[in-house]
């Protein structure tokens, strides 16, 4: 469980408890220990650093399905879908693609940057 509070201290009140792993947010400010975080809702709150991890998660599309790719080409095999909001570990993205290479248990594959929550456009994961 992640508490997310109003302020960035404990003595501010919890406003969000996040019961998945993984979840990604977006930092948009930081002081001290503390983050102010965004998740894919846009709800907005600051949580303590040791609650955020460097390895990098998104969130697939939450409204439909998401496709994965055996290539890094949208004419290539299909190989699952996600249906609705599933957390996947993002291995690798480049500016110069529309795609990035995502992990979930043991699917490998390639994901629209644009179905997915915790990539910015021309962001460089590797």
């Amino acid at each position: 469980l992640v508490n997310m509070r109003s302020g960035p201290g404990e003595r501010y009140p919890i406003e969000w408890v996040y019961k998945r792993v993984n979840m990604p947010v977006e930092i948009i400010d930081a002081y001290e220990y503390w983050y102010k975080v965004k998740d894919f809702e846009n709800t907005s709150g600051w949580m303590h650093k040791k609650m955020l991890s460097q390895k990098r998660y998104g969130l697939t599309a939450p409204n439909g399905k998401t496709a994965v790719y055996k290539k890094e080409d949208a004419t290539s095999d299909v190989i699952a879908y996600f249906d609705g909001s599933s957390i996947v570990q993002l291995l690798k993205c480049s500016p110069k693609s529309a795609f990035c290479l995502i992990s979930y248990e043991q699917l490998k594959g390639y994901v629209l940057k644009k179905d997915i929550f915790g990539v910015y456009p021309n962001e460089e994961i590797d």
